[in-house]
């Protein structure tokens, strides 16, 4: 959550000066923020083509952090972690598209 939100903030604020450092961070952030978009969507790719894996001591000791805790017997269960990653997205972006609101109307858009 916090590289999206960095890489979010430092999109918001792209521009380039030939005095400073700040070239480089807008051009990073970038492939940051298109690898960290993608990711969830990645994950649940990886967990959906390798289903009859999961159980495996090898797959677990490798990914088991992804889908610790989630019942592993049905595929349906494994978009949590990709919709939990999309609601920490989607909170970062009303933070940094949204600065005037607060904490209660941001949560107010973000459910409803």
């Amino acid at each position: 959550m916090e590289l999206h939100l960095c890489s979010t903030i430092n999109l918001t604020n792209f521009y380039m000066r030939t005095y400073s450092g700040d070239w480089i961070g807008a051009i990073t952030s970038i492939p940051v923020a298109i690898v960290i978009n993608l990711l969830p969507f990645a994950i649940f790719i990886l967990l959906y083509c390798k289903f009859t894996q999961l159980p495996d001591e090898d797959f677990k000791v490798r990914f088991g952090t992804i889908y610790e805790g989630l019942n592993i017997t049905e595929k349906s269960f494994l978009g949590y972690p990709c919709l939990f990653m999309l609601r920490r997205m989607m909170f970062s972006l009303l933070v940094v598209l949204l600065p005037n609101y607060t904490f209660l109307q941001l949560m107010f858009l973000m459910y409803f």
